[in-house]
């Protein structure tokens, strides 16, 4: 059995990681390249703002995210690969509309630090996150099923796009004077409209069987029982923001934020593994395949920790050969806090590596529990330590997330795998 699972992880080693990284790279090195834009640009109050308003669009694309695109890719997992990329065809306008509706609900979230940012710039980040957050996870759901369809190479070219145009904005943009606060999510949106534009194109072009979605209803009830774990999960980094400046101030906040944005390549490498492995992950779940899985997250906690050791070496502190202090000084204010929210923030994502294997057993009910568990400790951690440690609570939080849930979440990857597929 052991030779059985370790002769695995070459087979998946050598199955197109390459596009995923790059596809993360590029995806990734968008957002940070409008969020080192924010964390320039902004005061420190500002970028606390920003932190609020980034965590609010966040929330709010779970919403069509697992009521609408997740559960069609799920659906897309009985058909053969190379026929996933049709589900591009059907339900993406409901999705859209439905992320549309979600963004006004955001527009009142900067009323915790009216106090201590001017009603202009909220009035800026509140306006341009709405095409934010309606084209951001459309853009997600289409590179997620080139994924499906064993096209990464597609994928990584929406990245590509992705990249190029936001970062071509921020540039046009800030060359016209336009205030800083109007940049960041405005950019972000347009590099996902074009990304959105080449892929549904694309899927356009498929000569593949169409697979068939069921209506809207159908894919609400697959997405009701998804949407609670998920919505949690964002909403603990939204309700941990929220309080740390409530609690301290959104000056705190911003540094926390600053640090945050430092360690953009841990996410980077995370999403690089998961836009390549977490598939596989959800398949081995679907075929009750202990072999395949155990192959898998091996492979992927490896590589991540290995990879986030090495960021921890080159950003976590001020050293001649780091050029993080002199583009976010603000990260590096407060001693340890870059090394720290790295720290924490690998734990988050190890502590996620479960999730595709209980998600593809079908097996959604045990994660909306450890979801609420998980969100419970992080909020109540930062709230308890928000007043002695001020911005150290945020990584103290997302540690207190990380060994809540992945913990339990092991368990439950263990149970998914134990159950026999007549079961």
């Amino acid at each position: 059995m052991k030779q059985r699972w370790i002769s695995q992880i070459p087979r998946v080693t050598a199955a197109g990681l390459a596009p995923g990284f790059l596809d993360a790279a590029l995806s990734s090195l968008a957002g940070f390249a409008a969020s080192l834009y924010a964390a320039r640009f902004l005061a420190d109050d500002e970028l606390g703002a920003f932190a609020i308003y980034f965590g609010a669009a966040s929330v709010a694309a779970i919403f069509p995210a697992n009521l609408i695109f997740l559960p069609a890719r799920l659906i897309g997992l009985d058909a053969s690969p190379a026929s996933r990329v049709t589900i591009l065809r059907q339900r993406v306008f409901a999705g859209a509309l439905l992320a549309g509706i979600t963004a006004i609900f955001t527009l009142p979230t900067g009323a915790v630090v009216a106090g201590d940012v001017s009603r202009s710039v909220l009035l800026a980040l509140a306006v341009t996150t709405i095409p934010f957050i309606v084209a951001s996870p459309l853009q997600d759901h289409i590179r997620a099923t080139f994924y499906l369809s064993n096209r990464p190479s597609d994928a990584a070219a929406l990245a590509g796009v992705h990249f190029v145009v936001t970062v071509a904005m921020v540039g046009v943009l800030h060359s016209l004077d336009v205030p800083p606060a109007w940049i960041p999510f405005t950019s972000l949106a347009a590099g996902n409209v074009g990304s959105t534009v080449l892929g549904l194109r694309r899927a356009l072009r498929s000569e593949e069987p169409v697979v068939l979605l069921p209506g809207i209803g159908q894919l609400l009830k697959v997405g009701k029982l998804l949407l609670p774990t998920a919505l949690l999960n964002e909403s603990a980094n939204l309700a941990s923001s929220l309080v740390l400046a409530g609690v301290s101030s959104a000056e705190v906040l911003g540094k926390a934020e600053a640090a945050r944005i430092v360690t953009r390549p841990v996410a980077v490498l995370a999403m690089g593994f998961a836009r390549s492995l977490s598939p596989r992950l959800m398949e081995a779940g679907r075929e009750k395949s202990p072999s395949r899985a155990r192959a898998t997250s091996i492979l992927y906690f490896s590589a991540l920790a290995c990879s986030s050791l090495v960021v921890l070496v080159a950003l976590g502190f001020e050293h001649p050969l780091n050029p993080f202090p002199r583009l976010v000084p603000l990260a590096y204010e407060l001693e340890g806090l870059v090394a720290l929210t790295i720290m924490a923030t690998t734990l988050s994502y190890i502590a996620f590596i479960p999730r595709p294997v209980i998600l593809g057993a079908g097996q959604n009910g045990p994660l909306l529990a450890i979801a609420i568990t998980s969100m419970v400790a992080r909020v109540g951690a930062v709230t308890f330590l928000a007043h002695y440690i001020g911005s150290y609570a945020m990584p103290a939080g997302l540690a207190v997330f990380a060994v809540v849930g992945g913990g339990l979440s092991i368990r439950q990857y263990f149970h998914a795998l134990s159950t026999d597929a007549a079961s």
